[in-house]
C-alpha cells in the first residue's frame, strides 16, 4: 500500500507572512481617505477630525494586519488537505489575534457613528455584519465545507464591506483632493487583489504545486483586477503620488511577481504551476531587505512597520491636502 503524503511543511506559513510583510493584503489609505473626507465634509465637525482618527485608526490597523494573515493560512491549510497539526496551530493563532481585534473596531466604529450620513450608516451594518460572520466561515473551513475558492470568497467579503465602508466619503468639491482620494483607494484595492493573488499561489505551494481548475479562474479574475486597479491608481495620481506608487510597482521583487503571475495564467492547466518555491521565498526575502534599509523600519514576523511606512507618504498628501483645504474655508468664514 502507498504511503500516505507527507504533511505540508511550515515553509509555506513562513513564506505566506514573509509576502505579507512585502504586499500588504490590505491598504490603509482608504481609512486615511475617510479621516480626511470628515474634515472636509463639514468644517463645523473639524475638531472631531483627531477624534476619528484616534478613535478608528488603531483597531481597523490591528484588523488589517489580522485578518488577512488568517485567510491566507486558512487557504494553505486547505490546500495542503488540512493535514498539517503544525499550520493548524499557525491558524489558531492567527484566530486569536483576529478575535483581539474586532471587539475593538466594533466599539470604535460605532463611537463615531454621530458624522455618519444614512448612507455610510448603512455600509457600517453590512461591514459589521460581515465581520460577525467569521465564525461561520471557520466552521465551514474547518468541516471541509469550504474549499480554497469558497474560502477566499468568504474572507473577501468582508474585505469589500469594509472598502465600501470607508470609500463612501470621498469629498467632490475639490477636484484635486478627489482624485487624490480615488487614486488612493485604487491602490489600496490592486494591493487586495495581489494579495489574494499571492495567497492563491501559496495554497498551490502548499499543494505540491498544483492549481485546481477554480482556483486558476479565481486566480486569473484577480490579477486582472489587480491590473486595472493598478494602471487607474497611476492615471488618477498626481506626480507627487504617482513618483512613490513608481518605487513601489517598478521594484524588482513586485515585476518578480508580475513575471509569476504571466506565467502562471500561461501555463497549462492540471499541470503544476511552474514556480519554484525557493525562487519565490527569495523575491519576498528581497523586498523585506530593501525594506529594511529604510529609516523606521522595525524588523520581525508579524510587523507592520512596512505598512505604515510605506504608505506614510500617500497618506501625508490626501491629509495635507485636506488640512490646507480646511484652513482656506476658516479663513474665508
Amino acid at each position: 500500500m502507498a504511503a500516505d503524503p507527507p504533511p505540508p511543511r511550515t515553509r509555506s506559513a513562513r513564506l505566506t507572512l514573509v509576502s505579507l510583510l512585502l504586499i500588504p493584503l490590505l491598504s490603509l489609505a482608504a481609512l486615511w481617505v475617510f479621516t480626511a473626507s470628515v474634515a472636509l465634509g463639514n468644517v463645523i465637525r473639524y475638531q472631531h477630525y483627531n477624534t476619528v482618527e484616534t478613535t478608528i485608526f488603531p483597531s481597523v490597523t490591528s484588523l488589517e494586519e489580522a485578518l488577512p494573515v488568517e485567510r491566507a493560512i486558512t487557504l494553505i491549510w486547505l490546500g495542503g488537505d488540512r493535514r498539517s497539526p503544525l499550520l493548524r496551530a499557525e491558524l489558531a493563532a492567527a484566530r486569536h489575534n483576529t478575535d483581539r481585534s474586532t471587539p475593538q473596531v466594533r466599539r470604535s466604529i460605532l463611537a463615531v457613528r454621530g458624522l455618519l450620513d444614512a448612507s455610510a450608516i448603512t455600509r457600517m451594518n453590512i461591514f459589521l455584519a460581515d465581520l460577525s460572520g467569521l465564525g461561520r466561515i471557520r466552521a465551514a473551513v474547518d468541516s471541509g465545507a469550504d474549499n480554497t475558492v469558497s474560502a477566499f470568497n468568504a474572507y473577501s467579503a468582508i474585505s469589500t464591506a469594509e472598502f465600501e465602508f470607508f470609500s463612501i466619503s470621498s469629498p467632490p468639491a475639490d477636484p484635486e483632493l478627489s482624485l487624490m482620494t480615488q487614486s488612493a483607494i485604487a491602490e489600496a484595492r490592486g494591493q487586495e487583489f495581489t494579495g489574494g493573488a499571492v495567497t492563491l499561489i501559496e495554497a498551490a505551494l502548499a499543494r505540491g504545486r498544483l492549481m485546481t481548475q477554480p482556483e486558476r479562474v479565481l486566480f486569473a479574475q484577480l490579477v486582472g483586477q489587480q491590473n486595472l486597479e493598478v494602471g487607474n491608481m497611476f492615471s488618477l495620481a498626481n506626480p507627487a503620488m504617482a513618483a512613490v506608487f513608481t518605487r513601489i510597482y517598478d521594484s524588482p521583487a513586485y515585476r518578480n511577481l508580475q513575471a509569476t503571475e504571466n506565467q502562471i495564467e500561461a501555463s497549462p492547466a492540471g499541470q503544476p504551476i511552474p514556480v519554484n518555491p525557493a525562487v519565490f521565498q527569495a523575491t519576498a526575502q528581497a523586498g523585506q531587505h530593501g525594506d529594511r534599509a529604510r529609516p523606521g523600519r522595525r524588523s520581525g514576523p508579524g510587523c507592520s512597520g512596512r505598512v505604515r511606512l510605506r504608505h506614510d507618504p500617500i497618506r501625508a498628501q490626501v491629509a495635507g491636502r485636506a488640512h490646507r483645504l480646511v484652513s482656506e474655508r476658516q479663513a474665508d468664514g
